[in-house]
């Protein structure tokens, strides 16, 4: 729970007057934690562009830290497409199960 806690999936909460905690998970708990670290990707693309320069390209090392560079980089363009495609299918499937008429 600690460490829920601590990336933001949990929040604990005491009801007044009370002992006892209460752990209740955020909604979208875990997407607001993907796309809150989207800055992950950045640096670990930036980390193995400089090893490249170090180790340069062509070499054993550089080509493996070549090969980290693009993943990461990769991942940094088609996650957020990725999270916004989950958006507009989890809204659609939202609004689907409130039926005509609801709101």
């Amino acid at each position: 729970m600690k460490y829920l806690i601590q990336v933001g999936m949990v929040v604990r909460e005491r009801e007044p007057g009370r002992r006892r905690d209460h752990y209740r998970a955020h909604q979208s708990s875990w997407f607001d934690a993907v796309a809150s670290n989207l800055n992950v990707f950045e640096r670990f693309e930036a980390g193995a562009g400089d090893g490249v320069e170090v180790f340069g390209a062509g070499t054993p090392v550089g080509d493996r830290l070549d090969e980290v560079r693009r993943f990461f980089a990769f991942l940094r363009e088609e996650v957020p497409l990725l999270l916004a495609k989950w958006e507009a299918q989890n809204a659609d499937q939202n609004a689907g199960r409130k039926g005509p008429g609801t709101s």
